[in-house]
């Protein structure tokens, strides 16, 4: 008996699909900047304001759409990886673990 990939897999359409939530400007305002990782200092992105949200995009120019699913939490639809943006910090979560940044 063959497996249909795409049937299986969609049980799991649940994990990645999430509510977007719109904010004010001057919200999205408060966490443009540069932040750069605490314990790597060559590991940096900048967040800039967007059309749909955030945009998070590294010093080697990988560009990240991020929309919002808090007032400080944002993800990137589809792929595992959530922003917590908040007090001057940053702490970015990934299958591969967490790193945290400090905003300049």
């Amino acid at each position: 008996r063959q497996m249909c990939i795409r049937d299986s897999a969609g049980g799991y359409q649940h994990m990645f699909k999430r509510a977007k939530l719109d904010l004010p400007k001057d919200v999205l305002q408060g966490f443009e900047g540069k932040y750069i990782n605490e314990n790597d200092e060559s590991d940096s992105f900048t967040i800039t304001i967007g059309n749909e949200g955030l945009i998070a995009t590294t010093a080697q120019g990988q560009v990240t759409h991020l929309l919002a699913k808090t007032e400080n939490r944002f993800y990137h639809p589809g792929v595992f990886v959530d922003f917590y943006l908040g007090h001057g910090k940053a702490e970015v979560e990934t299958f591969f673990g967490k790193n945290n940044y400090l905003k300049q």
